[in-house]
């Protein structure tokens, strides 16, 4: 929704966008598939080396 606020107000003049604002929302998404990314390789290697997701075995991960 902020995404769609940003590209909807990046139009001061008629005929006029602004590039900045659609930078931004281009930055948020690129961050965050990074983001989806990275939590899916840490889940596919837990999967891995457990062989199940359950959150009982996964404690030994903590320090």
């Amino acid at each position: 929704a902020a995404n769609l606020c940003f590209v909807a107000l990046s139009s001061n003049v008629a005929g006029f966008v602004d590039p900045f604002p659609q930078s931004i929302v281009m930055m948020a998404i690129v961050l965050d598939g990074s983001v989806i990314a990275v939590g899916l390789a840490i889940v596919i290697n837990a999967y891995k080396h457990y062989g199940t997701l359950d959150v009982r075995r996964l404690m030994r991960l903590k320090w």
